[in-house]
């Protein structure tokens, strides 16, 4: 899905690191992406799941709007709206949508896409090995629709937040980049901007995105605002460094104990402080399985899954391995195993990880047959035909 026609993965990104030092410049490289066709298939899959599931429109954070205005995602998203066999995208859009502009974004792309889950995830491998996993995360979102501009307006991205940005066309897209501190001489710091562009300072720079094209842009460091030609898709890779603090903060909402608004008494803050130590770590190891995608893949019927004699590992990703005393506890794909396994499976684990086939029909494996079925189910691991 991200194969590019002259770099590996990460001969990219260590030619981004040199083009844009310490991530602070835009970058675009033209017509790079060898298979764009492949990406939209996927896209395609994403929507098609999106009109049949309910339960994965409900997991997934969905924007949708309509010449220009904010709409329920749920109205149009539908069973009866499912793309046809066949039907492109954009011609599902006019079906849809008749004359009307619309533009869908879908944040968290990898939780209802295994194919796009897993491409992401190898390209972003080579990047993110050198940060520990509660100092970087990543995600994933899908752009699609005809609407002429960003319908939220000029903007500025969280700190931190860095954009790569696949486009796969069909057609064209500009970028409008204003430097932040000039752009904030004529409006409020942080606010979204919505009148006429030629009102604001001058443009700072422009990038024409077409077909095929990968535009890296420092989110954070930047206005922005993009326009179309017409109907366009993109896969937009985000990734961002997090402050301790900020990885203690999500570590805690996920483990749902503490929160700001309810700190523990004082008599307490020994126990808590030692209970929030240990969200952080079960955050860490559960982000660390899941290639650094901070939420799980959506999981699907158990009644689909087959035992199997022989598995073997989900590359790129790993099974996390925590110790406790006499027991190991696994994270896979983000989340944590119910059932823990004596210490003599260390070696087994290990196995699977450096992406050997383990033979789990042997005694060794009697009476563990939930991990295993967990394990397969969570996407973690797959079965070895013979």
């Amino acid at each position: 899905m991200y194969s590019l026609k002259n770099d590996t993965h990460k001969s990219f990104w260590e030619k981004l690191q040199k083009d844009s030092p310490n991530f602070r410049k835009p970058v675009i490289y033209k017509n790079i992406l060898s298979k764009p066709d492949k990406a939209i298939s996927a896209v395609y899959s994403v929507i098609k799941a999106l009109c049949e599931v309910p339960a994965i429109r409900d997991l997934l954070s969905i924007r949708l709007y309509i010449d220009g205005k904010s709409c329920i995602p749920n109205d149009f998203l539908k069973n009866e709206n499912t793309p046809y066999i066949g039907e492109d995208l954009d011609s599902w859009g006019k079906r849809i949508f008749k004359s009307r502009e619309f533009c869908l974004i879908i944040a968290r792309a990898s939780r209802c896409s295994e194919e796009i889950a897993r491409a992401t995830a190898m390209f972003f491998e080579h990047f993110c090995m050198r940060f520990l996993p509660e100092e970087i995360s990543q995600d994933i979102h899908i752009y699609l629709g005809n609407y002429s501009a960003t319908p939220f307006g000029v903007h500025v991205d969280r700190a931190g937040v860095n954009i790569l940005h696949f486009h796969l066309g069909p057609e064209t897209k500009s970028m409008f980049l204003w430097e932040k501190k000039s752009f904030e001489q004529l409006v409020k710091a942080g606010k979204n901007y919505y009148g006429d562009l030629s009102s604001l300072p001058k443009i700072n720079e422009t990038f024409c995105l077409e077909s095929g094209d990968v535009f890296f842009l420092p989110a954070a460091d930047y206005y922005h605002v993009g326009k179309n030609t017409g109907f366009s898709i993109a896969l937009t890779l985000g990734f961002y460094l997090e402050s301790a603090n900020t990885h203690l903060k999500r570590a805690v909402k996920s483990g749902g104990k503490y929160t700001n608004e309810h700190l523990p008494e004082q008599d307490e803050r020994e126990q808590a402080l030692s209970s929030i130590d240990r969200l952080a770590l079960h955050y860490s190891h559960k982000k660390a399985s899941n290639a650094y995608f901070p939420k799980p893949a959506h999981l699907f019927s158990q009644n689909t899954i087959k035992l199997s004699k022989t598995i073997c590992v989900v590359r790129p990703f790993f099974i996390i391995v925590h110790q406790e005393y006499d027991k190991l506890y696994l994270y896979a794909r983000g989340r944590l195993v119910d059932k823990s396994l004596p210490l003599s499976f260390l070696p087994i684990i290990e196995s699977i990880n450096e992406g050997g086939d383990v033979d789990v029909s042997t005694s060794l494996w009697e009476g563990h047959t939930e991990v295993i079925r967990q394990l397969l189910h969570y996407q973690a691991i797959e079965t070895v035909e013979p």
